[in-house]
């Protein structure tokens, strides 16, 4: 692959794999074919493809903070999901007596200082429960077409 004087350059000797391999196998006529073909060029030109990358990255720490913690939240709960059923309905039914627990006390030392920050409190409690089972009866209803048909899930 030296390049003699007279010749001029020919970009597949040096980029193309298919002229490495016919000149392994020179008696193949494929070969022949693919050692007459000669360009100056390579087969793209990688400059005009270049895109910036770093517009797609944020530059800012809190996102970077809020992706670990997402992270960890999402290596804990597929260790969650992946232990056995008893144990995780035990697992649920303990931090849900555990926060009913903690809510109680809440309200009655808000009580002792004003029984409207009972009340406050308990709408908020209850907007946040109304919200999260509307929420899900919202994904549900996306899930379904305008025939009722359950679409969430690809069926063959």
């Amino acid at each position: 692959m030296v390049l003699i004087p007279n010749q001029t350059f020919n970009a597949a000797q040096y980029l193309f794999v298919s002229h490495h391999l016919a000149c392994f196998h020179p008696d193949l006529e494929q070969s022949r074919i693919i050692l007459e073909f000669s360009t100056p060029w390579p087969k793209r030109s990688y400059k005009e493809n270049t895109t910036d990358v770093k517009s797609t990255y944020q530059e800012d720490s809190s996102s970077f903070l809020l992706q670990f913690l997402q992270r960890i939240l999402i290596f804990l709960l597929s260790n969650f999901l992946s232990i056995s059923p008893s144990l995780q309905d035990g697992a649920i039914h303990l931090m849900s007596t555990s926060g009913l627990g903690y809510l109680i006390p809440v309200f009655m030392k808000l009580y002792e200082i004003s029984p409207v920050l009972v009340i406050g409190m308990g709408i908020c409690v209850l907007v946040l429960i109304h919200f999260s089972m509307r929420h899900d009866n919202r994904t549900e209803m996306f899930s379904q077409d305008r025939h009722g048909r359950d679409t969430s899930q690809v069926q063959i």
